[in-house]
C-alpha cells in the first residue's frame, strides 16, 4: 500500500499518507477502540523491520520507514528509508 503511493516519475521521496480507517479497513481489522492502538503497534513493528539486500561486495540492511507521524486527523504519514531510492525510484 505505501509503495503503491510512489509516482512512477518521482526522482526522490518525499511525505506519503495513509488513513487510518482505510488501513483497518484494509487489514480487515474490526473498527473499534483497539483497532487504532493495533495499527500504531503494526507501524511500529514495520519501522523496526530489517529488510536485507544484496549488492554487490556488501549486504545492506535497512529499514522501510525511516519515520512515521500519526496524525489527530486520523492520517498516518511516512517516509521511506533514503537507501531505497534506487529500489524503487524511477
Amino acid at each position: 500500500m505505501m509503495a503503491s503511493q510512489i509516482h512512477p516519475d518521482d526522482d526522490s521521496f518525499t511525505f506519503y499518507e495513509i488513513g487510518a480507517n482505510k488501513l483497518i479497513s484494509l487489514m480487515g481489522l474490526e473498527k473499534d477502540k483497539r483497532a487504532y492502538e493495533r495499527l500504531k503497534e503494526m507501524i511500529t513493528r514495520l519501522q523496526t523491520r530489517i529488510m536485507k539486500i544484496q549488492e554487490p561486495g556488501q549486504e545492506v540492511r535497512v529499514s522501510w520507514v525511516a519515520s512515521s507521524v500519526y496524525r489527530d486527523d486520523g492520517m498516518i504519514e511516512f517516509e521511506f528509508s533514503k537507501r531505497l531510492r534506487p529500489y524503487l525510484l524511477q
